[in-house]
């Protein structure tokens, strides 16, 4: 992974779905918690991602 490349994005518009597909993409540990748990930082505000 390029750091250079890497956009940090405050509160984005990302839905549950694309936050899964990108935990399975890329096997993040979130994964062995299920989609329920996995997403669930989308509840909460803020939260900040990067792509």
């Amino acid at each position: 992974m390029d750091i250079d490349k890497i956009e940090v994005k405050y509160m984005p518009t990302i839905t549950e779905n694309q936050l899964w597909d990108f935990y399975l993409r890329n096997n993040i540990c979130e994964v062995g918690h299920g989609k329920k748990e996995a997403v669930k930082p989308l509840k909460f505000n803020p939260y900040i991602v990067g792509q």
